[in-house]
C-alpha cells in the first residue's frame, strides 16, 4: 500500500458544486473529458491568506515505463492545486511520499513535492493556459 501525504482539508463530496474557484471547476470539466485522469477527491487549503482549491487525481498513462530508472510510477496520485488569486500559478503536487527526487521540482519539507511544469514566468504562460493544455502538460513532465 503506497502512503500519500496529507494536503488540505477533505470536502464532504466530489461534486462539482463543491469547488468555488471557477478554475478549478474547469479543470474538474477537463479531468471528466481525459482518459489518463482519474477523480479521486477534492480538497481545499487555506495557508497564508491564499485560498485554494485542490483536485486530487490518478493519472495513468502507458508512455511511462515500468521500472524506468527514474521511479515515476505508470499510476500516479497527483494534487492539483488552483489558487482563488489568479496571479498564482497552478501547482501539480506529487503526493506519493516516496516520489522520486528528479530535477524540477519544489517543495518545502513535509508538503508534496511541486513539479516545475512551466520554463516562464505564469504572468507569459497564463496567457495560453487552459485546463486541457495543464493535464497534457503533467502528462508530458511524467512521461
Amino acid at each position: 500500500m503506497k502512503d500519500f501525504h496529507p494536503f488540505g482539508e477533505l470536502l464532504p463530496n466530489n461534486s462539482l458544486a463543491s469547488l468555488t474557484i471557477d478554475t478549478a471547476k474547469q479543470v474538474y470539466l477537463a479531468i471528466e473529458k481525459n482518459e489518463h485522469f482519474e477523480l479521486v477527491e477534492l480538497r481545499r487549503l487555506d495557508k497564508e491568506g491564499r485560498f485554494s482549491e485542490i483536485l486530487v487525481v490518478d493519472l495513468k498513462h502507458g508512455g511511462i515505463p515500468a521500472k524506468n530508472r527514474i521511479g515515476i510510477n505508470y499510476q500516479e496520485r497527483l494534487a492539483l492545486r488552483i489558487y482563488q488569486d489568479p496571479s498564482i500559478m497552478p501547482e501539480v503536487r506529487a503526493v506519493r511520499e516516496d516520489f522520486p527526487v528528479t530535477m524540477h521540482l519544489h517543495g518545502a519539507a513535509g508538503e508534496p513535492k511541486n513539479l516545475c511544469l512551466y520554463f516562464g514566468p505564469w504572468m507569459t504562460v497564463a496567457r495560453s493556459w487552459t485546463p486541457e493544455n495543464f493535464l497534457n502538460r503533467i502528462i508530458w513532465w511524467l512521461v
